[in-house]
């Protein structure tokens, strides 16, 4: 739009549209073909507007479909919800979901129950930390004013039911939304200084492109058997110390950033684990084990932590099955390899992983010719990979 001249538009007599005069429009842009483009445009969707007030507006669902979309918003005996994988629409039982939950909430290894509501203290802290970053020079005062977040919004603790395990009532994928928190701003801070250094790390796959990619020119031989596996609750297990040790090795193997920023970044993380509190059914709890799913910052450090357990575990001279990797690819908690050899053996390789540490175990699938991974299908033939979509 030409926003640097103000004009009005008008389609009728009710109805006004005015271009504001703004600073973002790209001047060396600007010709005489692009402000005609626009004037033409600007008519016709006045035109189509116009013939769009003169029918009456149609709703696309019949009158007893209506009536059962108000039926549902207005009972209060169930929860509506999205399905971990799929997109689908969950109708969950208020009461099974809730006592879901609480399951979930009484792992006193995993969760405390609070009696009060720490904001205050807790923002006293973000502060000290905030100050200490000024003082060393790793944020301005600018920086320093938009992180701080004043009037904060406590956070809200839910699920999202996983359909696809098949099993009622189906397992459930716990969320903390923290989006105005007090913290939210700190941890897109430490994000955008570990999230740019997540792809150097081998095997990583970012989305279902980089699989595609990756296995593009890969040469699938007929006694290779395709395995996934995946890691039971990665977000809620990692013992905080073992992030911290992990992303202590991630930052002086990966990064170029100096030892004080280094030093920060680790303390900034270890406090954002350490005072991640929400609320669920009025109630204040706080996460004594792993990261918040649904902190900015969570999937760079399952990442982080998946990287030094792959390197001290994986791929360590510990492992006698890792020559049989033929290839490997992970995406957060989701594992896809390629095996060559006795497929006894598999189970053996996971027996020794999950031996390795107390917070990664993992359950596998393995087939000799077709697996599920993501939102494909993989097929191994005549040396190729065929993929599908799932």
């Amino acid at each position: 739009m030409n926003v640097n001249s103000e004009k009005t538009y008008s389609c009728n007599k009710s109805k006004t549209y005015k271009i504001r005069n703004e600073n973002f429009y790209p001047i060396q842009s600007r010709s005489v073909a692009l402000d005609r483009f626009q004037e033409l445009v600007q008519r016709d969707l006045c035109a189509l507007e116009a013939k769009n007030d003169c029918k009456k507006t149609r709703n696309n669902l019949t009158k007893k479909e209506a009536e059962a979309l108000q039926d549902l918003k207005n009972n209060e005996d169930v929860v509506v919800r999205k399905a971990d994988k799929g997109g689908a629409v969950v109708i969950m039982d208020k009461e099974v979901y809730k006592n879901e939950i609480l399951k979930m909430l009484n792992e006193h290894n995993t969760y405390l129950r609070l009696d009060y509501d720490p904001l205050l203290p807790y923002q006293k802290l973000l502060h000290n930390i905030l100050e200490k970053g000024l003082t060393l020079g790793i944020f301005s005062e600018k920086e320093v004013e938009y992180i701080y977040v004043e009037h904060a919004v406590t956070p809200i603790f839910h699920a999202l039911p996983k359909t696809h395990k098949n099993c009622f009532p189906p397992p459930l994928r716990p969320i903390v939304a923290g989006i105005g928190s007090y913290s939210e701003k700190l941890s897109e801070w430490a994000d955008s200084l570990l999230q740019p250094l997540i792809s150097m790390i081998p095997g990583f796959l970012q989305d279902t492109g980089t699989v595609l990619q990756n296995l593009y020119n890969f040469v699938c031989h007929p006694e290779y058997t395709w395995v996934t596996a995946d890691i039971t609750s990665l977000y809620t297990s990692i013992p905080h110390e073992s992030v911290n040790i992990s992303l202590k090795w991630f930052l002086e193997t990966y990064s170029d950033y100096t030892i004080e920023l280094q030093d920060y970044l680790c303390m900034v993380i270890d406090f954002l684990m350490r005072h991640n509190y929400f609320m669920f059914n009025r109630k204040f709890y706080l996460q004594l084990s792993g990261v918040s799913m649904g902190a900015k910052y969570s999937p760079s450090i399952a990442n982080i932590y998946m990287a030094w357990w792959e390197s001290n575990f994986l791929f360590s001279e510990k492992n006698q099955y890792k020559e049989q990797f033929k290839w490997y690819g992970r995406f957060i908690d989701d594992m896809l390899w390629v095996w060559q050899g006795e497929e006894e053996n598999i189970l053996k390789c996971i027996q020794y992983l999950n031996d390795c540490t107390s917070s990664i175990k993992l359950t596998f699938s393995r087939d000799s010719y077709r697996i599920n991974f993501l939102d494909l299908c993989l097929e191994g033939k005549d040396g190729e990979v065929n993929t599908y979509t799932y």
